[in-house]
Parts: C-alpha cells; structure tokens; sequence
C-alpha cells in the first residue's frame, strides 16, 4: 500500500474471497437463515441482502460464463452445477469437522 502498487492490492482483495463454490453455499445458507428469521417476525433487510448478494453472484458467474466460458464449460454441462456444489458441500463439512478428506496419491513418474 504504501508503494502504491494497486496490483498487490487487487491480489490481497482476490485472496480474501473464497472460491466459488463456497461462496455460493454460504450465501445460499444466509438466504435460507434469513428468511427463517424474516418469517419469525424478524427484519427483512438481512434477508434481501442475503438474496441480492446470491442474484449478484449468480448473475456475474453467467455473464462470465457467456463471455468467457463457454468454449470450456459447454451449455449442457451447466446442469451438473448443483451436483459439483453438493459435492463441495460434502467436502466442506467433512474438512470443517476435522475428518481427513481424501489422500494424496503421488503419481508414478517411471
């Protein structure tokens, strides 16, 4: 910062957001939070925070995706979404619990 290298800083601001795949899940799950709290009498700002914070991301993943993506990732594999964030889901409690993931397998060079 004191250089004045706003590269560095756009660097430190990208490792301060998790990958996508978390983030879509604890935004889904302050959404849900949210609206339970919002049903029990409680404030709706919470919860159109939670979902606008959702939409944005989900709107900025598509944009990418049509401008950027779509030579990778091709249009009947979007569907396959949900089931690879279920499978972080797995992944994330399984490492927020403290159980071992999976082992690394070193790969014969030979």
């Amino acid at each position: 910062l004191r250089a004045d290298r706003r590269s560095s800083l756009a660097l430190g601001l990208d490792l301060l957001v998790p990958p996508l795949s978390l983030l879509i899940i604890l935004l889904t799950i302050t959404a849900f939070a949210s609206s339970f709290l919002m049903v029990g009498g409680g404030s709706d700002t919470a919860f159109l925070i939670s979902v606008s914070a959702l939409a944005l991301v989900t709107l900025s993943t598509c944009i990418a995706w049509l401008r950027y993506g779509r030579e990778t990732l091709p249009l009947r594999a979007i569907g396959l979404i949900p089931l690879y964030i279920f499978a972080k889901l797995k992944l994330y409690v399984a490492a927020l619990l403290g159980r071992k993931v999976s082992q690394w397998v070193r790969a014969d060079r030979g």
